[in-house]
């Protein structure tokens, strides 16, 4: 996890750059001697954007560089404040002004209010300026406008069965290849992908099949560990020690971990999943292949991956290639989300489910995509209007750029479904981007920064604690958490147990 005292400054400063942005699109900012200095504003926002991110990621190592990050997030806390009450006086204003002409009467000077925003921008501008100057003693790197990165949404083992629709041909031939002696072979180790593009369910099945008492009688050990883009060694190898002995390490030494990880696997019969695996570098894969090659004749690692070149650098048995789900089960998975059990009449039924099933065609087989599709719509049974403006939504006409066909791109599907959020969910949602990657959230401890961010406003019948977990709970149902296991650990002192 990272260091928590770390800034993470670049969602505050996205935000504060848009607003800009706004501001000069709605030309709030004609205020005459305002307009200049929210441009200048807006140029020096962006040229610390460019770099912010490279900095957040070397100030651990950096005390000068964490310094100049701590006075940036004061800094674009203070400009979040002002501009944000500069839109609302100018608003004001404005609406004023359209009053006192609709109603001939003599127009207001604006001169104080135009005179205290101008003073107040342009010394934000003045800061934000030696902040600018100030990050070229740093030699940061610069990312480019345009250019994509790619997060990862690290995952857990654990997944509820009742949730799941279908799969069971996809579960069953998979646990087959992990459990036949087959492809058993000593001093070697079987790796089995399951290969398919992001939003199949790739990782629902490996969970499914982790989970499986079949496999778990099999495996005299199992560990998971989610890879994501940066193929990482010294980090697996922590991770699959941790699962494997349900103790935190702080050693970050390769050759240590290493030694470590081949106490365990000597002689054990172990299956290891590797989820989202994105290196096609076989050179990456080779060290822990060769660890990995120490465990009992029998032993299996499931490779999760949308990178097709990923079966022949690690792969060793044929790759499971998982498709699309079928309409049907699509459609299951889709009215149970977006129905959650609720009583209609037959004739509201049957409207819905016209529309919903032109929902699910759109989707393409992609479950992910059903189910933001399904938790967008949840609990909006007495709205038709809203599940015709999905259905009629323009982001169904977009292809998806890597497979050159018709697939809808599955982030613009999840952005349709955060962009119809109601805004105090948006706002908490969006807090959530300031935690490192990897981050396991704590429903109420959640709760209680989003109460401290003054984010929750308590309902008449219920405290802000209430209305905080009614909140995330309402995020949870419509896709936007993904729940993770809670582990139970069970150790001795002085032969008591706790």
């Amino acid at each position: 996890m990272a260091d928590p005292t770390s800034f993470v400054i670049k969602p505050i400063l996205d935000f504060v750059i848009n607003t800009t942005t706004s501001l000069i699109k709605e030309e709030y900012s004609l205020v005459h001697g305002v307009k200049e200095d929210i441009e200048n504003l807006k140029s020096r926002l962006t040229s610390i954007q460019a770099v912010v991110e490279d900095a957040e990621n070397k100030q651990v190592n950096d005390p000068r560089l964490k310094d100049w990050l701590g006075k940036l997030q004061e800094a674009a806390s203070d400009a979040e404040d002002i501009l944000d009450t500069f839109a609302t006086k100018a608003y004001l204003w404005k609406q004023k002004q359209k009053e006192r002409i609709f109603k001939s009467l003599p127009s207001k000077s604006k001169t104080s209010y135009k005179r205290d925003a101008a003073q107040k921008i342009k010394k934000l501008s003045e800061r934000f300026d030696r902040i600018a100057q100030q990050k070229e003693d740093f030699h940061l790197d610069i990312k480019v406008n345009g250019g994509e990165t790619v997060s990862p949404s690290y995952t857990g083992y654990f997944v509820d069965k009742s949730d799941v629709v279908g799969r069971e041909d996809d579960k069953e031939r998979i646990t087959h290849m992990l459990l036949s002696n087959e492809f058993d072979k000593e001093g070697d180790v079987s790796v089995i992908p399951i290969i398919g593009m992001g939003g199949l369910g790739k990782t629902t099945i490996a969970q499914l099949v982790f989970n499986d008492n079949r496999v778990s009688g099999h495996f005299e050990s199992k560990m998971w560990v989610c890879v994501t883009s940066q193929f990482d060694l010294t980090r697996i190898l922590k991770e699959t020690i941790q699962f494997h002995s349900k103790m935190k390490l702080d050693d970050n030494s390769t050759s240590h971990l290493q030694s470590r990880l081949l106490e365990y696997l000597v002689g054990q019969r172990f299956l290891l999943v590797l989820d989202d695996v994105w290196t096609e570098d076989y050179l990456k894969w080779e060290p822990l292949r060769d660890l990995l090659k120490q465990g009992a004749k029998g032993s299996r690692v499931l490779v999760t991956s949308r990178i097709t070149k990923v079966k022949d650098i690690i792969g060793t048995q044929p790759p499971h290639l998982l498709s699309y789900l079928p309409e049907e089960e699509c459609w299951s998975l889709f009215a149970k989300i977006a129905f959650k059990g609720d009583s209609l009449s037959s004739q509201r039924l049957k409207v819905l489910e016209d529309i919903g099933r032109e929902i699910v065609r759109k989707c393409k087989g992609l479950p992910l995509a059903v189910k933001a599709m399904g938790g967008l719509l949840r609990g909006c049974v007495d709205d038709v209007n809203k599940w015709r403006q999905i259905q009629s939504s323009e982001i169904w006409e977009i292809e998806d750029q890597n497979s050159g066909n018709d697939k809808p791109k599955i982030l613009a599907i999840l952005k349709l479904s955060y962009d119809h959020l109601p805004s105090h969910l948006k706002r908490c949602f969006s807090y959530c981007s300031l935690f490192p990657k990897a981050y396991t959230f704590h429903k109420e401890e959640l709760v209680k920064l989003w109460i401290s961010q003054r984010f929750i406003q308590a309902q008449r019948r219920g405290t802000e604690e209430e209305t905080g977990i009614a909140y995330f709970d309402e995020l949870l149902i419509r896709s936007f958490f993904q729940v993770s296991v809670i582990e139970v650990r069970i150790f001795f002192v002085n032969n008591k147990k706790y």
